[in-house]
C-alpha cells in the first residue's frame, strides 16, 4: 500500500517553502521521486509525513543535502 510524503526543495535548510505531495511504497522510495524532481544545484530537499495548514512540511523525516548525501532525522 502506498503512503502519502511531502517533499520541498529549499535554498537553506531553515528555511520554508510550501511542500509537493508524492504517494511512494516505502521511504526510499519517496527520496527517489523527491530526488528526481530537485530542480537547482546545491539545494536542500526535505521530506516528511505531514504538513501544517499553510502547506508547509510538519514531520520532517529526512533532508538531503547539497553533497547528495540523504540524512534521517
Amino acid at each position: 500500500m502506498k503512503k502519502v510524503y511531502y517533499f520541498t526543495e529549499v535554498e537553506n535548510l531553515n528555511s520554508y517553502r510550501q511542500a509537493e505531495r508524492v504517494k511512494a511504497d516505502s521511504i526510499t522510495s519517496a527520496k527517489r521521486i523527491a530526488s528526481r524532481h530537485q530542480v537547482f544545484e546545491n539545494t536542500w530537499l526535505k521530506l516528511g509525513l505531514s504538513t501544517d495548514n499553510n502547506g508547509f512540511i510538519k514531520n520532517l523525516i529526512a533532508v538531503k543535502n547539497p553533497q547528495g548525501r540523504w540524512e534521517e532525522v
